[in-house]
């Protein structure tokens, strides 16, 4: 019997240990009464060959024995089929015990295969003369499931997330441990299921313990990532709850505000995630309130009030390699906005009123390993023409939805662009890691400013304005090379801290720009910055840039700053 075939649940940490060392001796000294008390015995003849066999002495003075046909007892898992090509190779005249064992590990390797690692093949010598071999099929029942140390969470609602773990049934491990990693993706709790012998004789009993806490979390940040023309604090606080009514719902209320003058930004935003149930799917529901006077290029100001409410499915991506993640999102968006726009020297007011909804569709694509994280998100935005308003009326005057747009001119609903996004991380074994990043957008026509690609800011082009240049084309790429943490050398209150060099840089272009306005920009930076985050709540970044390309703002040097308290 080889030990690497029989314990093979080696991958599966939480449960291997027990079944090697533990769970088979134990099935080993009582197949009988397992097979009375939870495994009904069916003899089948799996396969037969169509052979007259010798008789065990002539077997025996030929050096072998011939094996016509394998008879599996106590099999209620697998199929005929299944069982017939694990084995077959190992039927036929002339044959040995190394192929009898190894009939017995193909066939327990089917069982194992198709995540029922707890099945226990044995060998019989019943009808071994006739040339008739009965494998025993040990099929180890579940006896109590049981969860222990839910706080916050509903130990029936755990319990309904493993629907592999019923009594009475033979688990399913490879299933169980699909629905493991699907519980274990909320934040605030883990659940970790623990093996013992059942009350009856070979059956398990599964404990799923069960830590949580309170699911219910706070935000707050404040930054100096500001736009053109308004003042430089920016402060946000949030409040989420991540596990609604037990299921993994989480809703989320964002309050985002520039607190010098709120006049210059005030944003409402909430989202509800509804994932379902022991499926991969996800329903995402969102929106948000915007009252915001921010600056373009030009000395342009707008003055937008309005709101935009989404919906989403979100279908997570399986993978049988491991760390690689994906995900596929799909849904609408509708927009309604008015906007005034105001123009340097110019005494009257545009009044650029929007409505219309936008059909949005992306996929995902990720892997977490030791040394390198990788992301990548390519996603594709389309106006629906005919589900928004052509015309809309303000004050008794009438506005065309699309016309004297801000951005690029000859705008129209039915637009199209892609969109691409990726990061890589790659930590040495020093500790340095390299890290890398780049976004891109690609129209098929001139846009409106709400869906042009914007650059500049603190999660863009460091130096310059937050959006100071926009377009309908562009890409944007960062390049940073950052130090070892410090919090290996400085433990107790430091979780992370690293100090990083970088260079950041930016292509726009405008399809059709207006008569004297520039048709493309081109942003570039370098500077050094840190990250931290301490008692593993306070976080931040803070950055010095100097801008190599022109900037709006001067010549640098810009110091950015972001620091956010989160429990």
């Amino acid at each position: 019997m080889e030990a690497v075939s029989r314990c093979g649940g080696a991958w599966w940490r939480w449960f291997a240990g027990f079944y090697c060392r533990g769970f088979m001796p134990l099935l080993a000294g009582v197949s009988g009464i397992v097979l009375a008390a939870s495994a009904p015995l069916a003899s089948d003849s799996v396969v037969s060959v169509s052979q007259e066999s010798e008789s065990a002495a002539t077997a025996v003075a030929s050096g072998g024995f011939d094996i016509m046909a394998y008879d599996v007892l106590g099999n209620t898992l697998l199929s005929r089929n299944a069982i017939e090509r694990a084995v077959y190779p190992y039927l036929g005249p002339g044959r040995s015990a190394a192929d009898i064992d190894a009939a017995r590990v193909a066939l327990e390797k089917a069982y194992h295969d198709t995540g029922y690692q707890s099945v226990v093949v044995q060998v019989t010598e019943q009808g071994l003369a006739s040339g008739v071999l009965a494998f025993q099929v040990v099929e180890a029942r579940l006896g109590e499931v049981r969860v222990t140390g839910a706080k916050h969470a509903s130990a029936a609602a755990i319990q309904r997330r493993f629907p592999s773990l019923q009594s009475g049934q033979a688990p399913n491990l490879t299933q169980t441990e699909a629905e493991l990693k699907e519980a274990n993706r909320f934040p605030n709790r883990q659940v970790t299921p623990l093996i013992e012998p059942g009350a009856t004789p070979g059956t398990i009993n599964v404990e799923l313990n069960v830590e949580d806490r309170l699911p219910l979390h706070t935000t707050v940040q404040l930054s100096n990532d500001y736009s053109q023309g308004t003042r430089p604090l920016r402060l946000m606080g949030s409040l989420r709850h991540a596990d609604l009514w037990g299921l993994g719902h989480q809703a989320t209320a964002t309050y985002l505000v520039a607190p010098q003058d709120k006049n210059n930004l005030e944003v409402f935003s909430g989202s509800y995630l509804a994932p379902f149930e022991n499926s991969r799917w996800s329903v995402l529901l969102y929106g948000y309130k915007s009252n915001s006077n921010i600056a373009s290029l030009g000395g342009t100001n707008v003055l937008g009030d309005g709101y935009a409410v989404g919906l989403r499915g979100i279908m997570t991506t399986p993978f049988k390699a491991k760390g690689w993640f994906g995900s596929v999102n799909f849904g609408f968006d509708y927009k309604n906005f008015k906007e005034t726009i105001t123009i340097a020297d110019v005494t009257d007011q545009i009044r650029t009123p929007i409505d219309y909804v936008a059909g949005v569709a992306s996929y995902t694509l990720g892997y977490a390993g030791d040394a390198d994280t990788y992301n990548a998100s390519l996603s594709m935005t389309a106006g629906l023409r005919g589900f928004g308003k052509d015309v809309i009326v303000i004050d008794d005057v009438s506005y065309p939805v699309f016309g004297n747009k801000r951005g690029s001119l000859d705008a129209r609903a039915n637009f199209v662009h892609l969109n691409l996004d990726a990061d890589y991380t790659h930590i040495f074994r020093n500790d340095i890691a390299l890290f890398l990043r780049a976004s891109a957008q690609l129209a098929d026509s001139p846009l409106i400013s709400n869906e042009q690609f914007a650059a500049g800011g603190l999660s863009s082009v460091r130096g310059y304005y937050q959006s100071e240049a926009v377009g309908d084309d562009g890409a944007a790429w960062t390049v940073e090379l950052r130090s070892p943490s410090l919090g290996k050398w400085l433990r107790g209150f430091v979780d992370e801290w690293r100090f990083y060099g970088f260079s950041d840089a930016a292509y726009i272009g405008v399809r059709d720009p207006a008569s004297g306005a520039a048709d493309s920009f081109k942003l570039w930076s370098a500077g050094v910055g840190t990250r931290f985050q301490f008692f593993k709540i306070l976080s931040g970044e803070a950055a010095l840039a100097w801008p190599i390309k022109h900037s709006a703002r001067g010549d640098g040097p810009f110091a950015t700053f972001s620091v956010k308290a989160e429990y």
